[in-house]
C-alpha cells in the first residue's frame, strides 16, 4: 500500500551517522555533494527535497557545531544557504558561507573538484572565510546590486531634518524657538539632540544585534555650518541651555562637598600629626622593633573620607590629558564651541600630533591607558565625547579641502 508523502516518518540530516560524530560539517545540495565531500574526506550532509525545502526537525542535529556552507552557484543556491544558515545560527558554534572560486553558473562542489578543486583548498577558502552572521531578511547579496556607476557631480540638497520624528517635548521645544529666534530649525535641534546625548552618557547603549555582542553608546558629533548672520550661536546657547544649568547644579553642589571635606580633611590632618608623635615616642622608647599604638576610630573613619570629584559634562577649551582626567569621573562629556575651527586648528598643540587619534577613540570608546613620567599612569575604562558647534562655510571648506 502506498502513501503519499512521509507522514509520520522521523527526517533525519542525509550521512547522519557521520554528522553525528564530527565538530565540522559541510552542508551542500544534493546526496551527490556530500558523497563528493566523503571521497575528499570531509563530512557533509544535505537536506531531502533539495534547495528551499530544509526541515525544521533536523536543525537539532547540528547543535554545538562548525558549519561550512557550500551553495550551488545560482539564486536559489544562495538563498538556500542564507535560509539555513538563518535556521541553525542560534545553536551551531559558528557559520562559515564559502564561494567556490572560478566555479560556473549553476554549478555545484562536485563540478568545483571535477575541475581541479582539491581538499587543500577548500579548507584554505574555510580558513580564509569570515564567521557569518545573519543580516536583515531580504537583504540583497553583492551578487544582486548589479553594475556600478558614477555618481552625479553635481552636489545634492541635503534632505530636511525630519524634526516631528524626534519625541514630542524635543520637537516642540526645537519649534517653539524656532519661531522666537526665526532660524532654520537644524540649528537648534543638531545640538541639541547632541546634549541630550551627553546627559545621557557612555552607560546607557544600544544592542543592534540580539545574537552578536555589539553595541554602540549614544556618541555624536555635529557641525552647524552656515554663514554670518543666520542665528547659529544663539540657537547653540538655546540648545545647550539644560545642559548648563545641570552643570551649574553640580558646580553648586561640589562647592558644598568640598567645604564640607575640607574641613574633615583639617581634622583629619591634626589627629595624623598627633598620632605621629604617639608613634615616634614609642619608636623612641622601645627603638625599631617597639610595638607602635593603634590608630584611633576616628582617625580610621575620618580616612575613609574620600575628597570629593567636580563632575563635568560640559568642556570647552581643554588638553587631551586633562579631557582624559574628566573621563574617568564622568559618564558624559559634551565638547562644545561656538566656533570650531579655533579647536581643530589648535589639534595637536601640546604634543605630537595624537590628538586626531585620541578623538577618534573617544567617539569609538574603549580603553585608554598612558603612562607618563610626571603624571603617573592613568586609566580610562571608556573613552566617551561628544563634539557639537559651529562653523563658517569658507572656513570649513579650507579646513577640510586641506584634508
Amino acid at each position: 500500500q502506498w502513501f503519499k508523502g512521509i507522514q509520520d516518518i522521523q527526517r533525519l540530516p542525509y550521512n547522519f551517522m557521520a554528522v553525528e560524530k564530527a565538530k565540522t560539517v559541510f552542508i551542500v545540495e544534493g546526496e551527490k555533494d556530500v558523497n563528493t565531500l566523503t571521497r575528499l574526506g570531509l563530512v557533509g550532509s544535505c537536506n531531502s527535497g533539495g534547495a528551499g525545502n530544509w526541515p525544521d526537525e533536523i536543525t537539532k542535529y547540528f547543535k554545538g557545531k562548525k558549519i561550512v556552507l557550500v551553495p550551488d552557484n545560482d539564486k536559489p543556491g544562495l538563498a538556500h544557504a542564507d535560509s539555513v544558515g538563518r535556521k541553525l545560527h542560534s545553536i551551531a558554534k559558528a557559520i562559515k558561507i564559502i564561494s567556490l572560486p572560478d566555479l560556473a553558473e549553476k554549478g555545484d562542489v562536485t563540478d568545483w573538484v571535477k575541475a581541479g578543486g582539491t581538499k587543500e583548498r577548500l579548507l584554505e577558502l574555510v580558513k580564509q572565510g569570515k564567521v557569518w552572521t545573519p543580516g536583515p531578511v531580504g537583504q540583497k547579496s553583492a551578487d544582486d546590486w548589479g553594475e556600478p556607476y558614477a555618481l552625479p557631480g553635481k552636489i545634492l540638497k541635503a534632505p530636511a531634518l525630519p524634526i516631528d520624528s524626534l519625541p514630542t517635548a524635543v520637537a516642540n521645544f526645537i519649534k517653539d524657538n524656532v519661531r522666537r529666534i526665526k532660524c532654520h530649525p537644524d540649528l537648534i535641534a543638531i545640538p541639541l539632540i547632541i546634549s541630550l546625548a551627553g546627559l545621557i552618557g557612555r552607560k546607557v547603549q544600544i544592542w543592534p544585534k540580539r545574537a552578536d555582542n555589539w553595541t554602540e553608546r549614544l556618541c555624536l558629533w555635529g557641525i552647524n555650518i552656515c554663514d554670518k548672520g543666520q542665528m547659529k550661536s544663539p540657537a547653540l546657547k538655546i540648545a545647550v541651555a539644560k545642559m548648563r544649568k545641570i552643570q551649574k547644579g553640580f558646580n553648586e553642589e561640589f562647592k558644598g562637598e568640598y567645604a564640607a571635606w575640607k574641613k574633615v580633611e583639617e581634622v583629619r590632618k591634626e589627629r595624623q600629626k598627633t598620632y605621629k608623635k604617639l608613634c615616634e615616642a614609642a619608636m623612641k622608647k622601645g627603638g625599631d622593633g617597639a610595638e607602635l599604638p593603634e590608630k584611633s576610630q576616628k582617625l580610621k573613619d575620618l580616612e575613609l573620607v574620600e575628597k570629593p570629584v567636580k563632575r563635568r559634562m560640559i568642556v570647552k577649551d581643554v588638553t587631551i590629558e586633562k579631557l582624559a582626567d574628566l573621563m574617568e569621573v564622568s559618564p558624559g562629556l559634551t565638547l562644545v564651541r561656538d566656533e570650531l575651527a579655533g579647536f581643530l586648528l589648535n589639534m595637536s598643540r601640546y604634543n605630537t600630533g595624537s590628538d586626531r587619534q585620541f578623538f577618534l577613540e573617544c567617539y569609538s570608546g574603549g580603553e585608554h591607558n598612558v603612562d607618563r613620567i610626571n603624571r603617573g599612569e592613568q586609566e580610562v575604562e571608556d573613552m566617551y565625547l561628544n563634539i557639537v558647534g559651529g562653523i563658517q562655510p569658507p572656513v570649513a571648506k579650507e579646513l577640510f579641502d586641506s584634508e
